[in-house]
């Protein structure tokens, strides 16, 4: 029997999965634990195929075994987030995949199924365009633009201001219909030249989505707060970080949220 490398499975798996073969999957995964019957890894990929096939009590055997081999595996944890969230086990699902994410700090997968496992509704691009819709605000501004995909969707507003340090990711399309400013938003907030639209005219709709840091964050909202009338909104992202390590002020993790969380409690409190 020819043995396998690692990197060899799981691209195997990867295609099989994104393929919906489970069958195959199920049978990669045994012949490897054939060469290697103690392979956490193995089993969890095992009972994850044989949990799409609809053999759940195989399923929950294999699952179990894998987490006895290596419970701190974060690609079992991984599999075991998915299996528990698949059959409503939502608590479950969230431990495992949260505990996944703190081994594994640059799993992607982990974070996709921990956000949808949280929020299985729209995505937030899908909702903000869903707010332009609705609001059509006539001066929408935004605070971190990247590459423009959520300042790509104020198609019904006149002034279209966008703000961030480096626009070189942003289409080039963007410029045409809207006003970027390649600066920092202390640098914005602080020349009345740059910020003399929102001078001349409050603005409708503000989104800040720039430095993940709280303390900028919160400068960011009280600048705009100076600029804004009383039927201004402003929206934040990043307020709900799904681990710990993803909250941390100083990046470590694929998805970081960074410690913008703090802007929640810190808005509720009365201000005289």
């Amino acid at each position: 029997m020819t043995t396998m490398t690692d990197f060899g499975l799981g691209m195997l798996v990867q295609h099989s999965l994104m393929a919906q073969d489970f069958a195959g999957v199920a049978r990669m995964a045994g012949d490897l634990l054939l060469q290697r019957p103690h392979d956490a890894t193995a089993h969890a990929v095992r009972a994850y195929a044989h949990d799409r096939l609809g053999r759940h009590e195989q399923a929950s055997a294999q699952m179990n075994s894998a987490v006895a081999i290596d419970g701190g595996n974060p690609i079992v944890l991984y599999y075991a987030g998915k299996l528990a969230g698949d059959h409503g086990r939502q608590d479950d699902a969230l431990s495992y995949l949260a505990r996944s994410i703190d081994a594994l700090p640059w799993f992607g997968p982990a974070y996709q199924q921990i956000w949808s496992t949280l929020f299985p509704g729209e995505d937030y691009l899908n909702v903000l365009g869903l707010i332009h819709d609705r609001l059509r605000p006539r001066t929408y501004v935004e605070i971190g633009v990247d590459r423009g995909r959520s300042l790509s969707l104020a198609v019904h507003s006149e002034t279209v201001i966008g703000i961030d340090p480096t626009l070189v990711r942003c289409p080039p399309e963007l410029r045409h219909r809207a006003n970027l400013i390649e600066a920092t938003s202390e640098a914005f907030f602080a020349d009345p030249r740059l910020h003399r639209p929102l001078l001349d005219r409050a603005f409708d709709f503000g989104f800040i989505d720039g430095l993940h840091r709280f303390d900028q964050t919160l400068r960011d909202f009280v600048n705009l707060e100076r600029l804004s009338g009383p039927d201004s909104m402003v929206l934040i992202h990043d307020v709900i970080p799904v681990s710990s390590v993803v909250a941390r002020p100083v990046r470590s993790s694929a998805f970081w949220a960074g410690d913008v969380w703090k802007i929640v409690p810190c808005l509720a409190q009365p201000r005289s």
